[in-house]
Order: C-alpha cells, then structure tokens, then sequence
C-alpha cells in the first residue's frame, strides 16, 4: 500500500511515471517504516494455522530485490518469519533471473527452503528453458544443504501481457516443449525441487494440452 504503514514491503502500486510508461508496475521500494511491527502482526495471525498443518509454506514475495529491495533487508525480513514461524513452515521467494537477482547474492539467505527466479521467451520455449538452465547452474552453488530450487516456466497461453503474440495452439507447443526439456534436465539435479509455473492473467487451462500437465507433474 505504498509505504501507509500497514504493510511490510515499502511500495508503490502502479507509477503513471515507471519506465515502461503509464500504468506500468513500480514494485518494491524496501521496507515500510512499520514493517517489524506489521510482521510480527501477520505472524501472530499465522502461527496458529502453521503449528495446525493448515499453512505449509509462506511466500516473501515477487522480484523483490531485482525491484529494489536490499539484500539485506529481504534476509531480514526471511529470519524474522523464521523466528517467528518456527522450523515447521516453509518459506519461498522468487526473484528476477537478472544480475541482481539470486546468481548475484553473496548466498541465498539460510532461512529460505525454496528459492526461484523467472525468466521468459514468447517466442522460443527451448531457449527459454536454456536460458532458465544456464540462470540455475550459477543459482544451485549457492544453496545450504536444507534448500532447493524452483523452477518458474512461463505457462502462458496468448496473453499480450508479456509480449506474447503466438496463437494459443502454438504456445501450448512452446509451453509443452519447455517443460519438457526442464524435466530432462532437473531430474539429474537433486537441488531442483520442482515447477513454481507462471501464467499470466488470461491464461486459460483449456490452452495447455493434458500432455503438457504430465511433463509437469512428473
């Protein structure tokens, strides 16, 4: 909510001014001055449904350093959920596969279980998943013992959110084709521990063939 004081990421919703032009997404902008005290807040209220079973993971939040956020204060933020949730809950963040996205961290913060980042070709699903590959193999050193990756395929259909212009038969192609060459790779990779998919706001189910759900399962 802008930094209003209720929230625990300082941000701004949508900025008439972003680089891409109006109504483009601002993202993050650090810390809201209250965040400590808002999140200990949401943790009170968590705690009960993760000591319960009915909460099993919890997310940071999306490309939050790429946006802005220090490192730092995004490790903060992850030991005090922690501290607070106890060794039960698992915690996830994804980020941007950007230079200041994961590869670039000095180590991913110890009390992340999950750790991901996103990365997309409308045109290309091969070399989307290549390039998602080529992201990882420097994302997999940094790992503790306890942690692994996700991987984040875009599973969009014929959205222009992104830029994809492809008719929907043809994305499921590319979807399919991407999924399959990261299920090739990841299964030699223990420190993958699974798909975390993309799909844009008007991506319908109906566009991905049942074939591409069983690369995914799988």
């Amino acid at each position: 909510c802008g930094g209003c004081g209720k929230g625990v990421w300082k941000r701004v919703s949508w900025c008439p001014a972003a680089r891409g032009g109006k109504g483009d997404y601002c993202g993050p902008r650090n810390l809201d001055p209250r965040w400590h005290e808002n999140l200990l807040a949401i943790t009170s209220a968590l705690r009960p449904l993760v000591d319960s079973g009915g909460i099993g993971a919890v997310a940071l939040g999306d490309e939050l350093v790429d946006h802005g956020v220090s490192f730092e204060n995004f490790t903060s933020v992850a030991n005090v959920l922690r501290q607070e949730l106890g060794p039960k809950v698992k915690l996830l963040a994804n980020d941007a596969c950007t230079p200041p996205g994961p590869a670039g961290w000095p180590t991913i913060p110890a009390a992340l279980d999950y750790i991901s980042c996103d990365i997309y070709n409308v045109t290309d699903g091969r070399g989307e998943a290549e390039q998602i590959i080529a992201y990882y193999e420097r994302i997999l050193p940094k790992l503790h013992s306890h942690q692994q990756a996700l991987l984040v395929p875009g599973t969009f259909a014929c959205s222009t959110g992104i830029g994809a212009t492809e008719n929907s038969t043809s994305q499921a192609e590319m979807v399919e084709e991407k999924l399959q060459v990261l299920a090739s790779w990841a299964t030699s990779k223990p420190k993958i521990g699974g798909f975390y998919p993309w799909c844009d706001r008007v991506t319908q189910a109906a566009h991905i063939t049942p074939s591409t759900f069983q690369v995914a399962s799988t």
